[in-house]
């Protein structure tokens, strides 16, 4: 079995040129993974609201301190919503 890696161990938006296993090209176009860009805005979104929603009603933080979360939260998954939106895009695509 190969181990191959879409994106680079040492950056977490570095993507590898291609495929180790199959060469296929992980950039085949300008603008290609632009559909990623909806995918990781539809699981962020869920993420936030699920969040707000639990912070405003279940545990009755401010609006202020809602923000404040969203905002840490915001930080927190963005490298993984990057990685798993471009990885879903090239699973559709392929």
């Amino acid at each position: 079995m190969y181990k191959t890696s879409v994106f680079n161990f040492f950056s977490f938006a570095k993507m590898n040129e291609k495929c180790s296993n199959c060469e296929a090209n992980f950039h085949p176009e300008p603008g290609y993974y632009l559909g990623a860009m909806y995918i990781s805005y539809f699981i962020s979104s869920f993420v936030f609201l699920l969040t707000a929603l639990i912070a405003m009603v279940v545990l009755e933080y401010s609006l202020t301190n809602t923000f404040i979360l969203l905002g840490k939260l915001a930080v927190l998954i963005l490298p993984y919503t990057l990685r798993v939106s471009r990885t879903i895009w090239l699973a559709i695509d392929n």
